[in-house]
């Protein structure tokens, strides 16, 4: 099963971060609706020879973009800039794309780029800037990256606010993944996650986010691995916790599922996705008396998500609490209208409890439509026929319930020996 095939209102079922912010402005060089005039210095693409070649040199690239909601900010900057590159000479150079500007100060720059910045920032007359700075050598990064890794610092500190200054790390390559895995650039995103854990190779949402990688590529032995490294670096973080109970049910191990669904509710009681899963699981083992709780509490903590509503009026119809499956199977069908499950089961309810079998029938019928090979669904039509007094559908609805696996009540087999007399021959 694909991870977007689970039952939740949601196409991406696994969890990735503990609540930090998501990508923000994209990495990538993007251009300005109207590009900004003048000009004044070459784009990024002249700076690469200064710092590559058989003796890359130390250096420090700074990527620094005015913010954008002041037109000529970009403008009013130029002459600060003009007058850092007068000062500094060849030891610094200057970029421009758009917005976006570029420097590159050479020979062991060492505390110089906060130096640069200060009396940039004093020059440019109050105008907010963001920048990201990337230094080199750098273990496991070679300088032809430097222009992509400045920009990914940017993208940093964007995230961080106005202003901001952000030093190339970790979570730069973590946000930079993340925004490729929400593309479905996944081989992307998992080159900047593999990068990001060369700087820091503890950092827990780094790994999590790797192992969510390989569950989408289905490669379950490298998820399970990059999950259990990422709870070992955070014992007390429940995501990776959660996901390595969402791959266990995907793969169909219900049992050792809700041993890892169970955990994550330990270490987040307030975890929606593992109160909802946890039940689920029980629910799928026949277990209702411990699914009851479990989505009773999903459902308390949202309180208007459809799949938990209707699994919750399930679970209540199983252990014979008809008001309350009745209610919440209402409740669910206003958020879920074309949902087979719910209809059935709400056609179920108004069979129970006695009420017309026309109205129940239309419930069933459509639900049946909607999932023809839901052997549940038949049984609980054919149970509706024989009220209707329509017997040869009945029988033909109790044997396809039988053929897809659902077990007879010996009323049920009643039924179908006084329609279908050969059928319970075999």
């Amino acid at each position: 099963m694909k991870a977007h095939a689970l039952h939740q209102e949601t196409s991406d079922p696994f969890l990735r971060t503990n609540g930090t912010p998501g990508p923000g402005p994209c990495s990538r060089p993007q251009p300005a609706p109207v590009p900004p005039e003048p000009v004044r210095f070459s784009p990024p693409q002249t700076l690469i020879p200064h710092f590559t070649g058989p003796a890359s040199p130390p250096f420090a690239l700074l990527a620094l973009r005015p913010t954008p909601d002041a037109p000529k900010n970009t403008e009013a900057l130029l002459p600060a800039l003009a007058a850092l590159q007068h000062t500094h000479g060849e030891k610094l150079h200057m970029a421009q794309e758009n917005d976006l500007f570029f420097l590159l100060l050479l020979e062991n720059p060492g505390d110089e780029p906060q130096e640069i910045l200060a009396s940039l920032k004093k020059q440019s007359q109050g105008i907010s800037l963001n920048i990201g700075i990337y230094t080199h050598p750098l273990p496991g990064f070679s300088p032809e990256q430097a222009l992509d890794q400045a920009r990914k610092a940017l993208t940093h500190s964007h995230l961080l606010g106005p202003g901001a200054t952000t030093f190339f790390d970790a979570v730069s390559l973590n946000i930079s993944g993340d925004e490729a895995y929400q593309e479905g650039r996944i081989a992307e995103a998992i080159a900047e996650y593999e990068a990001a854990l060369i700087l820091d190779p503890l950092n827990a949402n780094v790994l999590n986010s790797l192992g969510v990688c390989f569950a989408v590529l289905q490669d379950f032995d490298k998820a399970l691995e990059a999950f259990d490294r990422s709870h070992a670096a955070a014992p007390q973080e429940a995501m990776a916790v959660y996901n390595q109970g969402l791959l266990h049910e995907m793969q169909g191990a219900k049992e050792k599922a809700c041993i890892f669904f169970e955990k994550a509710l330990h270490l987040n009681p307030l975890s929606f996705e593992s109160a909802f899963h946890l039940g689920r699981m029980h629910m799928a083992l026949g277990k209702q008396d411990l699914a009851l709780p479990c989505l009773e509490k999903a459902c308390a903590l949202r309180p208007e998500n459809g799949p938990a509503l209707g699994l919750l009026a399930q679970a209540c119809l199983d252990a014979g609490d008809l008001p309350r499956a009745f209610a919440f199977f209402r409740q669910a069908l206003r958020r879920m209208p074309r949902d087979p499950a719910v209809l059935s089961g709400l056609g179920a309810c108004f069979d129970q409890k006695g009420e017309n079998p026309d109205i129940a029938a239309t419930f069933c019928e459509e639900a049946l439509t909607l999932e023809p090979g839901r052997a549940l669904f038949a049984l609980r039509l054919a149970r509706i026929r024989m009220r209707q007094g329509r017997f040869e559908e009945a029988g033909t609805l109790f044997m396809q319930a039988q053929e897809g696996g659902e077990t007879l009540t010996e009323k049920d087999r009643l039924a179908l020996e006084s329609v279908l007399p050969q059928a319970l021959d075999a």
